[in-house]
C-alpha cells in the first residue's frame, strides 16, 4: 500500500509537469491525444493483474473482520466506510490546498515572469516524495502516525506560504521541495489510516472512500481556488491555501487524534 501510495502520489505531480512540457506549443491536439494513450496504457496494464483468492477449504481465520448484514437494495454504507470518514475529511482540506498548485502553477509562474520553473517545480516535488517514501514508512511503523502528520501539515503550510511570497525561480523551486516533502508525508499517511482503521473486509470501502473524498476535494479546491484568484491575484490565492493547509491540523486533532487518545485511555482501563 505505501509504494501505491508513492507511486499515485509521483503521478499526481509529474502529471501537470508533463503536460505544461506538452503546452508550451499550445497544441491542444498532442496534449489530448497523449492523456487517450497514457488512459489506454493504463487499461492494458490492469489486464495482468492477478488477484489471489483465499482457499475454500482455510478455517483458519485470520482477518478481524465484521458481521455482514444483509440488506435490500442499496445503501450508502455499501460504498462509504464511516470508520474512514474522519481521517478522509482531513484527506479533503488536503486536496483542496492542493489543487492550487496543479491547476494555478503555470498561470502563477508567468505572472511572477519565472515560467521557466513552472515544470521544474512539479520535478522537485516528486524528488522529495520518492526520497521521503523510506523515511515515512519507518516512521508510520515504529512510531504513530501524528509523527509524520503534523511536521508533513507544517512543511506543507509552510512551502504554500513561501511560494505566495516568491519572486525568484530559486524559491518557487524551494517552496516545491518543501512541500513534497511534507505531502509525501501526508497523503501516504491518511491513505494508511484510512484502511487500517477500518475492519479488514470493509477496506475496499475504506479506500473507495478515501479517494471520493480526496477527489472532491480536488474538483471543489480547483473552483474555490480559482475564484479567489479572480477576485484578487495568485499571491492572495496561496495565503489562502496555505491557511487551508494550516486548519486540517486542527481537523486533524479533532477529528483523529483526541478520538484515538480517548481509545488509548478506555483500553489501557479495561485492562
Amino acid at each position: 500500500m505505501g509504494y501505491f501510495s508513492m507511486f499515485m502520489s509521483i503521478a499526481m505531480v509529474i502529471g501537470p509537469a508533463c503536460g505544461l512540457y506538452l503546452w508550451k506549443d499550445k497544441n491542444i491536439t498532442l496534449l489530448l491525444v497523449t492523456v487517450c494513450v497514457i488512459a489506454a496504457l493504463s487499461l492494458l496494464f490492469t489486464l495482468g493483474i492477478r488477484v489471489r483468492q483465499p482457499k475454500q477449504g482455510n478455517t483458519k481465520m485470520t482477518l478481524n473482520v465484521e458481521p455482514v448484514k444483509r440488506k435490500k437494495g442499496m445503501h450508502w454504507s455499501d460504498f462509504i466506510e464511516p470508520k474512514a470518514l474522519p481521517i478522509s475529511l482531513v484527506g479533503f482540506l488536503l486536496a483542496v490546498s492542493y489543487s492550487s498548485l496543479s491547476g494555478f502553477m503555470a498561470s502563477f509562474t508567468t505572472e511572477i515572469h519565472q515560467s521557466q520553473v513552472a515544470g521544474i517545480f512539479f520535478v522537485a516535488f516528486a524528488i522529495m516524495i520518492v526520497l521521503f517514501r523510506p523515511l515515512v514508512g519507518k516512521v508510520f511503523d515504529k512510531y504513530n502516525e501524528h509523527y509524520l502528520c503534523y511536521p508533513g501539515i507544517l512543511l506543507f503550510t509552510v512551502g504554500m506560504f513561501l511560494l505566495s511570497q516568491a519572486d525568484s525561480g530559486t524559491m518557487v523551486l524551494v517552496a516545491g521541495f518543501i512541500m513534497g516533502a511534507g505531502y509525501g508525508a501526508l497523503f501516504s499517511s491518511f491513505q494508511a489510516l484510512a484502511i487500517l482503521l477500518s475492519p479488514e473486509n470493509r477496506r475496499g470501502s475504506a479506500n473507495a472512500t478515501f479517494f471520493l473524498l480526496f477527489d472532491s476535494g480536488y474538483g471543489v479546491g480547483s473552483y474555490f481556488m480559482g475564484l479567489i484568484a479572480s477576485f484578487t491575484d495568485y499571491r492572495m490565492m496561496y495565503v489562502f491555501a496555505g491557511a487551508i493547509a494550516m486548519l486540517s491540523a486542527g481537523l486533524y486533532y479533532g477529528l483523529h487524534h483526541r478520538t484515538r487518545a480517548k481509545q488509548t485511555i478506555q483500553n489501557q482501563n479495561a485492562m
